[in-house]
């Protein structure tokens, strides 16, 4: 981080702390709870009828998606898979014409 951001930064702390007490605490956490913290649900992914993890979804081309299927019902989510998310993310991408 630069320095001027790192000044930009604590001052930003400083003028929450004095409009409002608040609490700062060190946690040690995983990659994995800081991946699903910061997106703040546990999503499973898919291509049509293909799983992926959230880290290929960057490698897709946006301009082939057709559209975007979002499930959060946890018994339709069921029908996908037994363990406990918090939504399934489905991805129709275009047909290619030949």
């Amino acid at each position: 981080m630069n320095k001027i951001y790192k000044i930009f930064l604590l001052f930003l702390i400083l003028t929450a702390c004095e409009q409002e007490e608040i609490e700062i605490k060190k946690t040690n956490i995983t990659k994995e709870q800081h991946a699903k913290k910061s997106t703040g649900s546990n999503v499973l992914y898919f291509v049509g009828d293909q799983q992926i993890t959230r880290e290929e979804i960057d490698d897709l081309d946006f301009d082939k998606i057709e559209t975007v299927e979002v499930i959060k019902d946890k018994d339709k989510i069921r029908k996908y898979t037994p363990k406990d998310y918090d939504g399934i993310v489905i991805l129709h991408m275009k047909k290619e014409d030949n």
